[in-house]
C-alpha cells in the first residue's frame, strides 16, 4: 500500500506564522515527513527549526546532506542551500539560485514530484512573487496533491494568488485547516505510478536575453509552463524575470544619469584649468557641461515619471 508520505511546504514573506499554525495541528505519529523551504537572506542563520519545534509536537531540524527520510519529522532547508528529496534521502546542495533564492521552493517541489510522484503533497503558503508555482504544477502533473493557503488568510497573498492562477490546485484552505486535510490525506492509499526521476533536457534556443544575475545567455524552458534559465543554471519564473529585468533596466538608467553628471563635473574642472589655446575662457567646456546637465535632468525626469505611472521600473 502506497501512502502520500512526502509533504513539501514552501513560503516566503509572512510564512512563519502560517507554518506555526500548520504544524500546531499535526500529531506526533504522523505517517509522513515534512520538508519546509522558507526564503531567508543568505547571510542569516535560519531560526525556523527551533520555532517549528516549539510550535507543535513534531521535531524540526535543519536538513543534513544524505540523511535518511523518517516519518514524523520536519526537515528545514538550511541557509543558502537548496533542499531536495531523492530515493529516501535528503539532499542539501549549493546550486544556482532559482527565482533569486537559495533555498528555492521550486527546486524542492520538482524533486518531490520526480522522485515520489503521487506520494507527494505540495503546499504553498503566504509569500510574494511566484517561486514554487512551477514545482507545484509538476507535483499535480505527476499525480500528487496540491494545496494553497487561502489568499484571504495569508499575510502576503501574492504567492497563493499566483499559484491559484497558474495551477489547477486541489485545495485552497486557511492555514488552520490544512493540518486536518493532511492528517486525512497521508493515510489515504494512492496508486503507485512509474515516475521518471530524471527530466528530459529542454531544447535550448537563445534569443539575446541575458541573465539578470550573471549576465549569461538565457534560454526558455517550456516544461510545465514557461521558465527562463541561463547556461550557468539560474532560473526565473515569468514574474520574477519581469521584476528582475525591470530592476536591471532601472539600474542602467540611473547609471546613465550618473555618467552624464560625472561628465559635466569633469568638463567644469577643465573649464577652470584649461589653456586658453584649447578653449578660450573655458566657455566651450562650460556650454558642454550645461548640455550634459540637461541630458541628466531629462533622463531623471523620464525615470521618475515612469516609476510613478508604471510597474515596469
Amino acid at each position: 500500500m502506497t501512502l502520500r508520505d512526502i509533504v513539501v511546504v514552501g513560503t516566503s514573506a509572512g510564512g512563519v506564522r502560517a507554518l506555526q499554525t500548520l504544524v500546531r495541528g499535526l500529531p506526533a505519529d504522523l505517517p509522513a515527513a515534512l520538508f519546509v523551504v522558507l526564503h531567508t537572506p543568505s547571510g542569516e542563520k535560519s531560526m525556523l527549526p527551533g520555532i517549528l519545534s516549539h510550535a507543535g509536537v513534531l521535531p524540526a531540524a535543519a536538513a543534513q546532506e544524505g540523511s535518511a527520510i523518517e516519518n514524523g519529522r520536519i526537515y528545514v532547508a538550511p541557509n543558502d542551500r537548496h533542499m531536495l528529496v531523492e530515493s529516501g534521502r535528503v539532499r542539501v546542495v549549493f546550486g544556482p539560485r532559482e527565482n533569486l533564492f537559495r533555498p528555492a521552493i521550486d527546486s524542492l517541489f520538482r524533486s518531490a514530484a520526480r522522485s515520489y510522484g503521487p506520494r507527494a503533497i505540495g503546499i504553498l503558503l503566504s509569500g510574494t512573487l511566484d517561486d514554487g508555482c512551477n514545482g507545484l504544477a509538476e507535483i499535480r502533473e505527476r499525480g500528487g496533491l496540491t494545496v494553497v493557503q487561502d489568499p484571504a488568510d495569508a499575510e502576503f497573498p501574492q504567492l497563493p494568488l499566483n499559484a491559484i492562477q497558474e495551477v489547477k490546485v486541489n485545495h485552497v484552505l486557511p492555514a488552520a485547516e490544512i493540518a486536518a486535510l493532511l492528517i486525512n490525506e497521508v493515510a489515504r492509499p494512492v496508486a503507485e505510478e512509474e515516475i521518471s526521476v530524471t527530466a528530459d533536457k529542454p531544447s535550448r534556443h537563445f534569443d539575446g536575453i541575458t541573465c539578470p544575475d550573471c549576465r549569461g545567455p538565457i534560454y526558455e524552458d517550456h516544461r510545465n509552463g514557461l521558465r527562463f534559465r541561463c547556461i550557468v543554471g539560474h532560473s526565473y519564473s515569468p514574474e520574477t524575470m519581469r521584476v528582475e529585468h525591470a530592476k536591471k533596466l532601472e539600474n542602467a538608467l540611473w547609471s546613465a544619469i550618473a555618467n552624464f553628471e560625472e561628465h559635466a563635473t569633469i568638463l567644469r574642472k577643465l573649464a577652470r584649468y584649461t589653456n586658453g589655446d584649447i578653449a578660450p575662457d573655458g566657455r566651450d567646456f562650460e556650454d558642454e557641461a550645461r548640455r550634459q546637465d540637461e541630458h541628466a535632468a531629462e533622463l531623471r525626469a523620464f525615470v521618475e515619471e515612469v516609476s510613478r505611472t508604471s510597474t515596469a521600473l
